[in-house]
C-alpha cells in the first residue's frame, strides 16, 4: 500500500509540472505597457536636448521687440544678476542700468542679449567697448590686438546651471562681437577664471585687477572657422 501511495504522489507531481499549451496562455499585446507590468519607455537623451534647444531663443535688449516685451526681458535678466551679485545693487537698479545699455549713433556697442527658454530669461550677457574701462594698463595691453571689446555680466540662472548654458552665452556674445568687426574679447572675473580658461581665454599679463577681478582675453575666431549660426549652440 505504501508503494502504491508513493507512485500516486509521484504521478501527481509530474502532472503538475506539465507545461500548458501556448494557445492557452493569454498573450500581452505588443507595444501596450501599463505601470503594473513595465516601466514607461524613456526618450533618447539627444531628443530631449533637441527639444530643449528648440525652446531656447536669443533676444537683444533693444527696441526691436517693443518696449513692453523688452522691459519684461530686462526685468528677468536684472533679477538673475541681482540674485547672484546682491552687493552690486538691487534688481530695480540693475534694470535701470540695462536701460542705458544702448549703442550711440554710429556705434555698435554696448549691446546686451538674453537667452530665454519657454519665454523665461535663463541667462544673458553684455558686450561693452574697451573705452568704458578707463585703465591705462588695459588700453596698453590691447595694442596690436585689433578692435577690442569687453564681455561683462555673463550669468545663468542658478536653476539652469550645469546644462551648458554658460558656454552658449559666451559663444553667442563672441559671435555677435565678431560680426561687429571685433577681433579680440576682454573680460574680468574673480570666481570663474577656470571656466573661461577652458573656453580659450588667457590671463592678460601685467595689468592690475579691475575691482579685484582678473583680466582675461581671447582672440576671436574668424567667421569662416566657426559659422555664426552655430555659435549659440556650442558647448
Amino acid at each position: 500500500r505504501r508503494r502504491r501511495r508513493r507512485r500516486r504522489r509521484r504521478a501527481r507531481a509530474t502532472t503538475d509540472l506539465i507545461p500548458l499549451p501556448l494557445s492557452l496562455i493569454p498573450a500581452l499585446p505588443v507595444g501596450q505597457f501599463t505601470s503594473s507590468n513595465c516601466t514607461e519607455p524613456v526618450e533618447h537623451g539627444e531628443g530631449l536636448m533637441d527639444q530643449a534647444a528648440e525652446m531656447m531663443q536669443w533676444q537683444a535688449l533693444d527696441a526691436s521687440l517693443g518696449e513692453p516685451a523688452t522691459t519684461q526681458l530686462r526685468w528677468g535678466y536684472a533679477r538673475i544678476i541681482a540674485s547672484h551679485w546682491p552687493e552690486n545693487g538691487s534688481a530695480q537698479q540693475r534694470k535701470e542700468r540695462l536701460e542705458r545699455v544702448m549703442p550711440r549713433r554710429g556705434e555698435q556697442v554696448p549691446m546686451a542679449f538674453v537667452l530665454t527658454q519657454s519665454d523665461r530669461v535663463i541667462g544673458g550677457g553684455v558686450v561693452r567697448p574697451l573705452s568704458a574701462f578707463s585703465s591705462a594698463g588695459v588700453t596698453a595691453s590691447a595694442r596690436g590686438m585689433g578692435p577690442v571689446c569687453v564681455m561683462v555680466t555673463v550669468i545663468v540662472d542658478g536653476a539652469h546651471r550645469g546644462a551648458g548654458h554658460g558656454r552658449r552665452v559666451v559663444a553667442y556674445l563672441e559671435a555677435s562681437a565678431r560680426d561687429c568687426g571685433f577681433e579680440c574679447m576682454y573680460l574680468f572675473s574673480d570666481d570663474a577664471i577656470g571656466f573661461y580658461a577652458k573656453l580659450g581665454y588667457e590671463l592678460v599679463p601685467a595689468v592690475a585687477p579691475h575691482n579685484g577681478c582678473t583680466w582675461m582675453r581671447k582672440r576671436l575666431k574668424s567667421a569662416h572657422s566657426v559659422p555664426t549660426q552655430l555659435c549659440g549652440l556650442l558647448e
